[in-house]
């Protein structure tokens, strides 16, 4: 890249991140005075109506606290008794998460109890797909790859729009914020093909053992958003939050057996709580 081509993309990269505070420095602005561009009262809700939501979007999502793949003692592969296992008696590796991009979807029956202030039911279900993690360690290289994640819950929500407003695009756009408490069901997480220098590794003469065991835990956080009436009976939104749950339930001792290796025996730690981080878009529809 020649001089001026490079100082024209180091004034486009400064144009775009310039464009991107001033966007994020006026939508800060319209939350903190909504309202105050006009008298007329315009509520965002009619009191005692019903209304069916949906969302979906996306999220990064982390352990607060690593869960750890441990190993103790075994028997090597002549039947004795081997005191340190494959690697040494210890902790093998780490994960602060799992999994990559997690996808958020959801479904929510809300009732207006005021012109502002509606309870509701929702639905949500996340997904992850599986991931292949390869990782040197001091006597290999680990290649293995973890089986889809997935979880489904129920929520109470419950969410406040604010009667203040601003336009966009010639529409009434009403800020809001939110919370939701519930529980989350989690099914377990397989890990499978699993290989070590390029030889396969066996969980108790399988290719394939549980990492995760199923669970179920309290789930719940907080949201904000914007949500613009287009039509009577229809709106749509954009939402932000940090939703948070108790950890996985990791696998108890399994046997690993690594071909001219010792058998090792192995536990996977529970995770730290997982918080995530979702960006949802959606429309609700109001009924009669």
């Amino acid at each position: 890249m020649c001089l001026k081509e490079g100082n024209l993309f180091m004034r486009n990269k400064f144009k775009i991140k310039h464009y991107i505070t001033a966007l994020i420095g006026w939508l800060i602005a319209s939350l903190a005075f909504a309202g105050s561009m006009g008298d007329m009262v315009h509520h965002p809700l009619k009191q005692g109506q019903w209304n069916l939501s949906i969302n979906g979007g996306a999220s990064d999502t982390r352990f607060t606290q690593s869960s750890t793949v441990l190993r103790f003692s075994g028997t090597n592969i002549h039947g004795g008794f081997n005191p340190s296992g494959v690697l040494g008696a210890g902790n093998d590796y780490y994960f602060d998460k799992l999994f990559g991009t997690h996808y958020f979807y959801g479904l929510g029956l809300n009732f207006a109890y005021t012109n502002n202030l509606e309870w509701g039911l929702e639905f949500e279900g996340t997904y992850a797909d599986s991931q292949r993690y390869r990782r040197q360690t001091r006597i290999g290289f680990f290649d293995q790859t973890y089986d889809k994640y997935e979880s489904y819950s129920a929520y109470l929500t419950s969410t406040y729009y604010f009667d203040g407003y601003f336009f966009l695009f010639k529409r009434f756009i009403h800020p809001f914020l939110g919370a939701k408490l519930g529980i989350s069901y989690r099914p377990e997480v397989i890990v499978s093909n699993d290989f070590l220098n390029g030889v396969l590794v066996t969980f108790n003469g399988k290719s394939s053992v549980i990492f995760y065991k199923s669970s179920s835990s309290l789930s719940g956080g907080l949201y904000t958003g914007l949500m613009m009436p287009i039509e009577d009976k229809f709106a749509a939104f954009i939402k932000v939050g940090i939703m948070a749950s108790d950890g996985l339930l990791g696998h108890n001792l399994f046997d690993k057996t690594v071909p001219i290796r010792p058998i090792q025996k192995a536990s996977v730690s529970n995770s730290g709580a997982i918080i995530s981080f979702p960006v949802m878009i959606g429309a609700t529809f109001f009924l009669a």
